[in-house]
């Protein structure tokens, strides 16, 4: 019973921290302090252990949500997407934008590799990254768009998206759904 309480508490004020309206370094702080506590729970580290992880969150201090959502959940920088198409949606697409940081060789290209879900096309801007040195940070743009008619609310796709450079493959997974 006290595992699904402390896991309702995190599902909760993850929920809240990701509709704040917050600067990214306080965003990531308040996450990495979240996950931190949810390890130590795991662990079996004691509650006052865990208690003092969440006291440290409550010390940061209060913010205010936005009356509107700063962003949606295709806005995280997650290596995988999840396309989810409302109603029966026709012509209908959406944006998601990627940063990726150059953790292999300083000097590197990538191109990307798609393949594309059934009921969509995908545009991906640029389709070659340049690397030029360690760390370096590129973003890319993957615009999904509905083509043919309309699916239902159990029809799902499924893809991927690859950066490819030499013997190097990143993989992004891609899961479509109609709801």
């Amino acid at each position: 019973m006290m595992f699904r309480k402390i896991v309702l508490f995190l599902v909760l004020v993850t929920t809240t921290y990701i509709g704040a309206a917050m600067e990214k370094n306080t965003y990531i702080i308040h996450m990495d302090k979240i996950k931190m506590a949810a390890k130590l729970f795991h662990e079996g580290d004691s509650m006052q252990t865990y208690q003092a992880v969440i006291d440290s969150i409550n010390e940061m201090g209060n913010f205010t949500c936005p009356k509107i959502a700063a962003f949606g959940a295709g806005d995280l920088n997650y290596p995988t997407f999840a396309v989810n198409f409302i109603g029966g949606v026709q012509n209908g697409s959406l944006e998601y934008k990627r940063t990726v940081t150059n953790v292999g060789t300083p000097t590197s290209y990538y191109a990307v590799q798609v393949e594309v879900p059934n009921g969509v096309s995908m545009i991906v801007n640029p389709k070659i990254l340049s690397f030029n040195k360690l760390g370096r940070k590129l973003s890319y743009k993957v615009t999904v768009v509905v083509v043919g008619k309309s699916k239902t609310s159990s029809d799902s796709s499924f893809g991927s998206l690859t950066w490819v450079s030499g013997k190097f493959r990143v993989r992004s997974p891609i899961a479509v759904t109609w709801q």
